[in-house]
């Protein structure tokens, strides 16, 4: 595609408050604004392309295969080192999905610098899920790892290397009403302890839905070690089919 815009200029003097944490990947190679917020606006002229193949198999699985890269006319200093949008030339975007069956998936991503060919960017997520098992309607599992460089807005300023595991389970009963169950975590193995655990809970049937997440974050700081406020949150969401809505932060 092909991306034309006014030139941003410096954006610096202006707060940032709302596009700070955003990534360059395969999945916003092709945004119009890579920013996720208002505060940073990307303009200028570019041409982001990608070759993408997939295979699909008699069996249901499937591979798929995406690379890609975006190229300016102009360099966007809105940009900051390390990025992999600093340089006319962006760095090398690409996923690659392997699901031999219905039931197995394995994913990557990765971002590769257009210069040195250095790893920038890794998200890795293999998943399975199992029908009628255990009494339960749905099982699911997936475990994952992550590697991230340092983000130029975000501190403290350190690489993520990063493990993940989770699972998920729902059944449904004779009468129609469904109960769905999701936990997962994250483990930093360069701090060497948790980074974020989180969990869900909730039921619906015809009438209405009613779902309640945890979420505990070990943000802290390094100097003190401290852990900072607001770590823990619980989200209560009541929602009537035919009405609307209503969301709560309990804690």
């Amino acid at each position: 595609q092909v991306v034309g815009g006014p030139n941003t200029g410096f954006q610096g003097r202006y707060p940032n408050e709302d596009s700070i944490d955003y990534e360059f990947t395969d999945a916003t190679l092709f945004n119009l604004n890579r920013f996720n917020g208002r505060d940073r606006q990307e303009g200028g002229m570019r041409v982001d392309y990608a070759l993408r193949q997939a295979w699909n198999f008699p069996n249901g699985g499937m591979i798929e295969a995406l690379a890609g890269q975006s190229l300016r006319l102009h360099k966007d200093s809105t940009f900051a080192a390390g990025t992999g949008l600093e340089h006319r030339n962006s760095d090398y975007v690409g996923r690659l999905t392997v699901a031999p069956t219905s039931w197995f998936n394995v994913s990557t991503r990765a971002r590769l610098d257009s210069q040195s060919g250095a790893n920038n960017f890794n998200d890795f997520i293999a998943s399975t899920s199992f029908r009628n098992v255990l009494g339960l309607d749905h099982l699911g599992l997936q475990g994952g790892y992550l590697y991230s460089p340092p983000l130029p807005y975000i501190t403290p300023v350190r690489t993520r290397n990063e493990v993940l595991a989770g699972f998920s389970a729902s059944t449904r009963t004779a009468s129609g009403s469904n109960w769905r169950i999701n936990v997962s975590a994250r483990y930093d193995l360069d701090i060497d302890r948790p980074v974020m655990i989180q969990g869900s809970a909730g039921y619906e049937d015809e009438c209405f839905i009613l779902e309640t997440s945890f979420i505990r974050r070990f943000s802290r700081n390094e100097t003190t070690r401290q852990q900072y406020a607001g770590n823990n949150f619980i989200l209560v969401r009541l929602a009537f089919k035919t009405l609307g809505q209503y969301g709560f932060r309990a804690l």
